[in-house]
């Protein structure tokens, strides 16, 4: 009776953390999806995490876990991504893309295109290589 005691209780506790690990999945892609939804904002993650009902940094841990990079750093991926498209497929200036996205100042925008993808947002624009 004790080890069908002691089965029952691990396969409950088994079964709550894998619940756990779901609910916790499923905050991280909702996160995820609203970054997207709201690259162009500057989110505050503090409380995108509030309202997920998690303390900043189990927010922050998991996220990492799911996605490789931490929160603010997926949503820059976003708008590195989303300038690399704008870039190639408008004629709207580095200011007016650094302004859609919502970067404070088309210097920092530049900068970090650069740091990102190894070129400046208008050589990227220039280069017929686009591999990154």
């Amino acid at each position: 009776a004790k080890a069908i005691e002691a089965l029952a209780l691990t396969v409950a506790l088994t079964m709550g953390h894998n619940a756990g690990a779901r609910r916790l999945a499923g905050s991280v892609e909702r996160a995820r999806l609203h970054l997207l939804q709201h690259s162009d904002e500057d989110v505050n993650l503090t409380k995108l995490a509030r309202h997920l009902a998690l303390s900043y940094s189990r927010f922050r841990g998991a996220f990492k876990a799911h996605t490789g990079s931490s929160p603010r750093q997926y949503q820059l991926q976003i708008r590195i991504n989303r300038a690399k498209a704008l870039l190639l497929n408008s004629d709207h200036s580095v200011a007016e893309i650094a302004e859609q996205l919502g970067f404070a100042s088309v210097h920092y925008f530049s900068r970090l295109f650069k740091k990102r993808t190894g070129s400046a947002p208008l050589q990227y624009r220039r280069s017929p290589d686009r591999a990154s």
